[in-house]
């Protein structure tokens, strides 16, 4: 009598340099993509039910709403990059969850269809830069590190430009008033309010290019540093 006859087949052993099969990370690791969606709600929540942010703000504060949930996407998406978008699936869901938050916001703000239709562009154009880069990052130091950088890139122009407004008496913070602007959230709100220019155009393709130059330097330094043994040896 074959004893072994119904048994389950013992597992086929994975040969040298495989990887064993994955979940989808967008399904494995929903919460990441979930948070975003639900920071993005609470931003549009805030201008849609006219919540004031500051003690002399806009009135009303929906004129606003494209203007929140803009500032919201971008650097919500600098800080979560890394476990946001592993993959192009997860990245292509995350550009596309941002449109429909942009056209709410944008409809709130009665603002024209081509205005809207160029920031949602540029902030797109943002988030595929930032999942290229995310795509070459091995390691949670090497994420942490490089959420760190890209947070304080996209922070630090608008903290500068407030401390100014608020604080800076004089002028020795007049060059400020005069510098272009350098961070994506800046220059979004910017195409909001006057619509793009061929300058801030040539920002979003020089960022979207020195993106795909880092990722590329990223993956060779990491090929040159781990070279393929051989499965013999």
């Amino acid at each position: 009598m074959n004893l072994t006859a119904g048994a389950p087949s013992p597992a086929t052993p994975l040969s040298a340099g495989s990887r064993p099969p994955e979940l989808t990370p967008a399904f494995a690791a929903p919460g990441p993509l979930l948070l975003w969606l639900l920071i993005q709600l609470a931003a549009l929540l805030l201008a849609t039910l006219r919540v004031p942010l500051a003690a002399s703000g806009p009135e009303p504060a929906d004129l606003y709403a494209l203007h929140i949930v803009v500032i919201v996407q971008i650097a919500t998406a600098a800080a979560l990059f890394p476990a946001l978008m592993r993959d192009w699936v997860t990245t292509t869901m995350v550009i596309c969850s941002t449109w429909p938050f942009q056209l709410a916001g944008g409809y709130l703000a009665a603002l024209a269809p081509s205005r809207i239709a160029s920031v949602a562009a540029y902030v797109a154009t943002w988030l595929l830069a930032l999942a290229i880069v995310g795509r070459a990052l091995k390691g949670n130091r090497s994420r942490l590190l490089a959420s760190s950088i890209v947070l304080s890139y996209v922070l630090g122009d608008v903290l500068l430009r407030y401390v100014r407004v608020e604080f800076a008496t004089g002028n020795g913070w007049s060059w400020l008033g005069s510098w272009p602007a350098a961070s994506p959230i800046a220059i979004a709100l910017q195409w909001i309010d006057q619509g793009c220019n061929e300058a801030e155009l040539t920002v979003a393709g020089v960022t979207l290019i020195v993106a795909a130059l880092l990722a590329i330097a990223l993956r060779r330094r990491r090929s040159d540093g781990n070279p393929v043994r051989s499965p013999h040896r």
